[in-house]
């Protein structure tokens, strides 16, 4: 990976085409800072692709030294201390998301893509995700490929984005889908499917990149969790759930210590692990273990009867990838999009939905519902784990803007499919 302080100078200086004309414009990625997710969808796509890759991103360091791209780091857009304006005396509209005054942030990241885009003359730019930054690239003349997550983004500016954009890419299965487009928009969407960034389905032993799963250690000797009944006495928990894995994305968690404290205490013969952050750091008791961040956590995905997390793309991908019982509580994301991802594994029997942490006396009978969960149907919507076949395409619609033709060779747009 290169990393870049891009440009110089904010200086705009005339720029001329010596590059030779069979030479392959760049791609360019713009990558949303929330969450690793964002970073590691494009990481997985930049690897098959051929053409030179340049990613801008305020958070380059989730980006490994080993992607084959050009990293730069763009100012946040939040404002600073001293910087306040009235946003009631010029409201946004409807038609952006994020747009606030006065911010230098916003100002100094629009200007280093725009110069970058005069200088390097980008093939395609692939919008992970920005109704602002891809209503800049578009109106600078480069063709966009606009990611859209899931929930429901039926607004007038997602909708402005979409009808401008070369392609909608949509980063998991179609069959996950809650909510559609218009109809002429769900002809530009392309879904990719469910995608493999540890590498699960050629590690099955728990072993990869010197990583061994011993080091993990032994395990000891519907819509809401209002549809499963939970009167009466509790069962005991099943014999198949002996470890259970709780995932903490990075992008922010309403898990706590005191409710995971409980869990372990009400099944003591259940391992608990915990990876990631998590409020209110506790004593672990002995079957229950916090073991903070790690890089790596295929081998506990793969030891795990049960994994616990929310909905965000890493654990979701994670869990099918590795085949996993899964509960999902989805956490409070703009536009629904962990609610609505949490629906579909929902209706499609991949994991329980649930609105809230059970209660205790709940657990025994959550659990067993859990237990009746077939984690091998995960397989059938990994068609393209490696994000390959995505990445070819994206080259494609590349290809296709370096095109030279006379107005009198126009045909109509194909659909991206």
């Amino acid at each position: 990976m290169n990393r870049e302080t891009y440009p110089p100078s904010l200086a705009f200086a005339k720029t001329t085409d010596a590059k030779p004309a069979h030479a392959r414009r760049p791609i360019g990625f713009y990558v949303h800072h929330q969450g690793r997710g964002h970073a590691t969808h494009a990481q997985l796509l930049i690897q098959h692709l051929a053409r030179p890759t340049w990613v801008f991103t305020s958070r380059p360091d989730y980006f490994d030294e080993g992607c084959p791209a050009t990293v730069v780091e763009l100012p946040m857009d939040v404002a600073a201390d001293e910087e306040c304006y009235p946003q009631h005396l010029s409201p946004a509209g409807e038609h952006l998301h994020y747009a606030p005054l006065q911010i230098a942030g916003i100002r100094e990241r629009m200007a280093t893509l725009t110069q970058w885009i005069v200088e390097q003359r980008p093939a395609l730019m692939f919008i992970d995700v920005s109704v602002e930054v891809a209503t800049l690239c578009r109106l600078m003349g480069v063709p966009t490929v606009v990611v859209r997550l899931q929930g429901w983004r039926d607004d007038p500016a997602h909708l402005a984005a979409f009808a401008s954009a070369r392609a909608i890419y949509c980063p998991f299965p179609q069959e996950f889908e809650w909510s559609r487009l218009p109809g002429d928009l769900e002809q530009k969407c392309y879904y990719e499917g469910c995608y493999d960034r540890l590498g699960a389905l050629e590690n099955r032993d728990g072993t990869a990149d010197g990583h061994d799963a011993r080091a993990v250690g032994d395990a000891p000797a519907s819509d809401d969790i209002s549809d499963i009944d939970v009167t009466g006495e509790a069962s005991a928990p099943t014999e198949s759930i002996r470890r259970v894995l709780v995932l903490v994305g990075s992008g922010g968690t309403r898990f706590a210590e005191r409710q995971l404290t409980e869990l372990a205490r009400a099944f003591p013969a259940i391992q608990i692990d915990v990876l990631g952050p998590v409020r209110g750091y506790g004593q672990p008791s002995d079957n229950l273990a916090f073991l903070g961040q790690r890089d790596y956590v295929l081998p506990y995905l793969q030891r795990a009867d049960l994994v616990i997390g929310g909905a965000g793309n890493n654990v979701v991908m994670e869990v099918g990838a590795c085949r996993k019982r899964f509960i999902c509580l989805p956490e409070e994301r703009a536009f629904g999009e962990q609610n609505a991802k949490a629906k579909g594994i929902e209706a499609l029997g991949l994991g329980l939905r649930l609105k809230h942490w059970p209660a205790a006396g709940e657990w025994p009978k959550v659990l067993a519902k859990a237990a009746a969960l077939q984690p091998q149907a995960w397989a059938q919507y990994f068609h393209d784990p490696s994000l390959a076949r995505a990445a070819a395409c994206l080259e494609r619609l590349a290809a296709e803007s370096e095109e030279v033709c006379k107005p009198a060779d126009q045909k109509p747009v194909p659909s991206f499919l």
